[in-house]
């Protein structure tokens, strides 16, 4: 990789950075500060991190990294809990080191808003997304899996939907009225 000259951090002062955050529980601002970079910045290197792309460097390193799920029995028990977890594999392949199928439970594209967002800027969202599909699931293997279909499919009930996407998904047919 890389970095340019005006870079505050080599990428492992940037995972360092990001660790604090996700398993220091640091806020990202005061971990912006530390750092002498910006919040966005900081943000920034944390998702990054917290995605697939930080587990497949896991998955690459010397130690590997090891796929642990529940038996059948846990995953029923999880299930009767949680019903909006729907069964899912991650397919062979999906992680370096991966080469069986994993049998586990998952939900999809729930993307966490505020409470105020109003009903039309969650509707042009929904919107985006679902025009964004094929793009998304081309850039991304588990954008294979974030697609409008599986979002009225995994919501335990068409009420907790927020309004907006309630609507666009209505309106594409994927759920009545």
């Amino acid at each position: 990789m890389n970095v340019h000259k005006n870079a505050r951090l080599t990428p492992r002062g940037r995972e360092e950075a990001a660790r604090e955050v996700l398993q220091l529980g640091r806020a990202a601002r005061q971990v912006a500060r530390a750092y002498r970079v910006g919040e966005r910045t900081s943000r920034k290197w944390t998702d990054r991190a917290a995605n697939a792309e930080g587990f497949t460097a896991v998955a690459k390193a010397p130690g590997g990294a090891r796929f642990i799920v529940p038996d059948a029995a846990g995953l029923r028990k999880i299930q009767a809990n949680h019903a909006f977890l729907k069964p899912l594999t991650v397919a062979a392949g999906s992680y370096p080191g991966q080469d069986a199928p994993i049998a586990s439970l998952g939900s999809w594209s729930f993307i966490m808003a505020r409470p105020g967002l109003s009903d039309d800027a969650a509707y042009r969202v929904a919107t985006a997304l679902h025009r964004a599909e094929a793009g998304l699931a081309q850039r991304l293997p588990q954008g294979r899996e974030t697609t409008a279909v599986n979002t009225a499919a995994a919501a335990p009930r068409a009420e907790s939907i927020h309004p907006g996407v309630r609507r666009y998904l209505t309106e594409i047919g994927l759920l009545t009225r």
